[in-house]
């Protein structure tokens, strides 16, 4: 499997997200077993993408092999979380002035919440 994936596709959907992150939706014709492959063993893994209308390059393909990515942390949801609820605090701190009381409260009344749903 190669370390690089490219990939005829079409701009299905652009969204973005509260917490200014954005969300592409691409649509692709039916792809190879390899190329498949490719994209599922990625799933999870911080990659980089480049977009461009018309074919790439045989020496753009080049520059990009040589592109080695960061590791970069991508946050689970419980960061995440957290995350969100750090701003949150910032704009309705509800009488706590310390984010990890807030986080303490917020946490045990959404935990209430799931035990509440239990049977």
């Amino acid at each position: 499997m190669s370390d690089i994936i490219i990939i005829p596709a079409i701009i299905e959907k652009v969204s973005s997200r509260k917490d200014k992150t954005i969300v592409i939706t691409l649509g692709t014709s039916e792809l190879t077993p390899e190329k498949s492959g490719g994209l599922f063993a990625m799933t999870g893994s911080y990659i980089y993408t480049a977009l461009k209308k018309e074919d790439f390059l045989s020496n753009e393909i080049n520059i990009f092999k040589e592109l080695k990515a960061e590791d970069k942390e991508i946050k689970n949801p419980s960061q995440r979380l957290r995350n969100v609820m750090f701003r949150n605090w910032e704009q309705e701190n509800k009488g706590f002035t310390e984010f990890n009381d807030y986080y303490i409260n917020q946490m045990e009344t959404l935990i209430n919440h799931f035990k509440n749903k239990l049977i």
